[in-house]
């Protein structure tokens, strides 16, 4: 149902810790959203295909393929009444919003592009030491960008 669907959204990002990746830990953690719920009939592989295919969804309406329209009735982001609560759910993650993107334009020159989004720390959530280690690398390759974008001004002073 919309309410089952609406709590799988709110429960799936409340806990993701749970989902680690590691074997069975995606069954458990929607075995977890079952029993707490007492969802009747549903099983855990049908919660991770209405996850995947929710997530699925949100990306191809956060960033549409070039020109294709939406006469035929297809969902935009501002139709799908998923997608506000997705976007709270994901949005800021680096799965789907990228924090910086390079591109080499020729051989003597790169461009970087600032982060797509800013988004807020958000103190409630408990840093894992594999968030941690993720930090980490994210500042050690805005160090290098920074780098990148000082040489590259000093290449075109020179």
């Amino acid at each position: 149902t919309e309410d089952d669907t609406r709590r799988l959204i709110i429960w799936r990002a409340a806990n993701s810790a749970l989902f680690t990746g590691r074997r069975n830990a995606a069954t458990k953690g929607y075995e977890a959203f079952i029993s707490q719920y007492g969802l009747e009939g549903v099983t855990p592989s049908w919660a991770k295909k209405k996850w995947e295919n929710l997530k699925q969804k949100y990306k191809d309406l956060k960033c549409p393929r070039t020109g294709v329209s939406t006469e035929d009735g297809e969902h935009t982001a501002a139709s799908w009444k998923w997608y506000s609560l997705m976007d709270k759910a994901i949005g800021g993650r680096p799965s789907v919003t990228p924090p910086v993107l390079i591109a080499s334009s020729s051989q003597d020159a790169a461009v970087c592009s600032p982060p797509s989004v800013v988004t807020p720390e958000r103190s409630e959530e408990r840093i894992t030491p594999k968030r941690r280690r993720v930090e980490a690398k994210n500042d050690s390759l805005i160090e290098l960008l920074e780098k990148c974008r000082r040489e590259m001004k000093g290449w075109r002073e020179s």
